[in-house]
């Protein structure tokens, strides 16, 4: 089925699927000139697939959605003068900082911000369809809130401090990834400056080491598994299976974790594919109903319109005339 075109109009969508087969790598290489790229195998670089959505925004910001094949990524270039702020959503990442310190991370380890210095000596390997929604914003800008304290970049990897600003900068930056196909360049602008205002309100609020030693409560495995259902949204495969496989967890343990939600799974992306096409539905710029069921994760409009009428009582068009 092909994707019907993006109203909006904001971020900008590159994807390796509209180059040929042995070009694909090369071009996602020439997308991210500020690291260095490689993949594990020849053949991982020959028949390479990736997606991101992105948008520059005036002041210099940049944010995205990006999910990949397994890459590994080699910072600290010359012109790294970033600090990458980054939501993990789905696979697997592997951090290397120096001879000593390693790290793992799954999109089921953390509710949190994870901070990365462009120019530290990292390296990672990311794998398992990695995803993940992210923010650069300029090193001096983001040393200037740390005020001036090098050290607190030099662990290469850390965590921006829980609570305050960076509960409303995760919030942020989830709301502009679930909308970003509706987003208008003008809309897209003000959101990633907004963005960059709270990550730099964040930054001054602490950093904290990661420690991928720890337990990961229920809580923060339920709030990875609704993340990921609704960054995915639009996918028509979205299953316990899938879920699972994409946050790093069993299908029994999630199954036990919406339990204790008093929700299944399978309500949840009910519940979440209705608010997404609500919000669509009052979208003025999404007036075909077809293209609203196909980003709502529905294969056609009379699918889409049974699923709207048990849940409303109202056909997707009726709802809209009476809004």
């Amino acid at each position: 089925m092909q994707q019907p075109e993006t109203p909006g109009g904001g971020l900008r969508l590159f994807s390796t699927r509209q180059h040929s087969v042995g070009r694909r790598f090369e071009y996602w290489r020439s997308l991210h000139q500020l690291i260095e790229l490689d993949t594990p195998t020849r053949d991982g670089a020959r028949n390479f697939n990736a997606e991101l959505m992105q948008y520059i925004a005036s002041n210099g910001a940049v944010f995205g959605v990006t999910r990949s094949d397994d890459t590994i990524a080699r910072f600290a270039r010359s012109e790294g003068e970033f600090v990458l702020l980054s939501i993990p959503v789905s696979g697997k990442v592997d951090m290397a900082y120096g001879k000593d310190r390693q790290y793992s991370l799954r999109a089921a380890d953390t509710t949190g911000v994870v901070l990365v210095d462009g120019l530290s000596h990292l390296t990672t390997s990311v794998s398992d369809h990695y995803s993940h929604i992210y923010l650069t914003i300029d090193r001096n800008a983001a040393l200037l809130a740390l005020q001036g304290d090098e050290d607190r970049l030099a662990r290469g990897v850390s965590l921006l401090a829980q609570g305050g600003l960076t509960e409303m900068l995760r919030s942020h930056l989830q709301e502009m990834a679930i909308r970003r196909r509706s987003l208008t360049a003008h809309e897209a602008d003000v959101a990633v400056k907004v963005a960059g205002d709270l990550a730099l309100g964040a930054l001054a609020q602490g950093v904290v080491g990661h420690d991928s030693e720890r337990g990961i409560p229920n809580s923060t495995l339920y709030e990875a598994a609704c993340r990921f259902i609704r960054i995915n949204i639009a996918r028509m495969d979205l299953t316990a299976e899938t879920i699972a496989r994409g946050i790093g967890c069993s299908r029994s343990h999630l199954y036990r974790v919406f339990e204790l939600q008093d929700e299944t799974v399978g309500m949840a992306i009910r519940r979440y594919r209705f608010e997404n096409a609500v919000s669509l539905l009052e979208n003025a710029s999404y007036p075909s109903i077809k293209q609203i069921a196909y980003e709502s994760g529905y294969k056609s409009a009379a699918a889409f319109s049974r699923f709207f009428r048990d849940y409303t009582g109202l056909s997707p068009s009726d709802f809209q005339k009476s809004r």
